[in-house]
């Protein structure tokens, strides 16, 4: 992306990769010190579920054939826990 900007400008690449132009401004500024870092690699998930039996039971739910958006979800999973849905809800939105 640096090497697309420096070639066509900031401008032209943030429309080409959809973002803003001040990350790319920060980016070029930054190419040197981000490509003396080391490559990381992530393989799979970074970290297991936090309930494996609580999301057992969501995935069977949705497998079930169960009308599914993000909100049945949270809801579910609420409904699961005892949780009220409103307090996630105030704290999302």
């Amino acid at each position: 992306m640096c090497e697309y900007a420096e070639k066509h400008g900031n401008r032209p690449a943030a429309q080409e990769y959809d973002m803003d132009e001040s990350n790319i401004r920060r980016w070029r500024k930054k190419k040197a010190e981000m490509q003396k870092q080391p490559k990381r690699r992530q393989v799979g998930p970074v970290r297991g579920a936090q309930s494996p039996e609580l999301e057992e039971e969501v995935v069977s739910w949705v497998l079930a054939g169960c009308v599914v958006s993000t909100l049945s979800i949270i809801t579910k999973v609420c409904n699961l826990r005892g949780l009220f849905l409103h307090v996630i809800c105030v704290s999302k939105c």
